[in-house]
Order: C-alpha cells, then sequence, then structure tokens
C-alpha cells in the first residue's frame, strides 16, 4: 500500500523505490488532482499503481448498494 486516506506511506515508496513524482504522475494518470483525493494506492504484482479516488469510492458504493437491496426484496 502506497497511499491510505490521502497519506502516503513513505517506507513502502522506499521499499518499492518508486519516487514521489511517479506517485504523483500515477494519480494524475488516474484522474486525481493530488493525493488527499486518494483513498487507496497499491503496488500491483505486475508493478502497475491502481489508485481508488475518495470519489470513485462513493460513486461504486452509490451503484452497488441498490443493486444489493433490489436482490433482497
Amino acid at each position: 500500500m502506497l497511499i491510505y486516506n490521502g497519506k502516503i506511506n513513505i517506507e513502502n515508496l522506499s521499499k518499492a523505490k518508486i519516487t514521489r513524482d511517479e506517485l504523483l504522475e500515477a494519480i494524475r494518470e488516474h484522474g486525481a488532482l493530488s493525493i488527499e483525493e486518494v483513498e487507496l494506492g497499491v503496488l500491483e504484482m505486475d508493478g502497475n499503481i491502481s489508485i481508488i479516488t475518495k470519489q470513485s469510492k462513493d460513486e461504486y458504493v452509490k451503484k452497488k448498494i441498490p443493486l444489493r437491496i433490489k436482490q433482497r426484496e
């Protein structure tokens, strides 16, 4: 985990040999403008960085909750 709740995990970033600039580039590629917008940033096994923004998380929850409610009815 490289970012959690808008905060960089410096120790993990260093272990992964990723610079802050490389991390910032990855979050911009995912549509976030700042680290504070990121809910979770993870270094994947294939070397890619996955970014989940707070906005995308909220949109996912909004889409999934009604589906679960309908399935129960």
